[in-house]
């Protein structure tokens, strides 16, 4: 049985010191593509703080395809990958060429976040 082929895109996130930021990514290789692990490793600290945390969603279109990253839980560490929970199914979590996976980061207090977002695809369909 033949290993499908994957690809695995870092993508950084700039400083985020606004209320909301949208970054929007497509991967540019032909045929479907399905989304099969998404993670975001902070390059700064944010401590565990309901009233000055972060929040980062995955979308393919209007379609979550994540449960919520959210710092408010534990805090983030510098370094530390921690993991999306893909709770979309079937096509949402595929991207043609073209499609756009859209990561939006909420910032609620007055630190600054940075970081990158790793994504894995795998191809399904040639």
């Amino acid at each position: 049985m033949a290993q499908p082929q994957a690809i695995t895109m870092s993508v950084h996130t700039g400083d985020v010191s606004t209320d909301t930021d949208s970054i929007g990514v497509v991967h540019g290789f032909s045929g479907e593509w399905k989304l099969t692990a998404a993670s975001y490793s902070p390059t700064t600290a944010t401590a565990d703080d309901a009233s000055n945390k972060y929040t980062i969603t995955l979308k393919q279109g209007s379609t979550a395809i994540s449960s919520a990253l959210d710092s408010d839980a534990a805090g983030w560490s510098v370094g530390t990958a921690y993991a999306f929970t893909l709770s979309a199914a079937g096509a949402s979590l595929e991207f043609g060429a073209a499609d756009v996976l859209k990561m939006t980061l909420d910032e609620t207090g007055s630190a600054t976040m940075a970081g990158n977002v790793f994504l894995t695809f795998e191809q399904v369909r040639a």
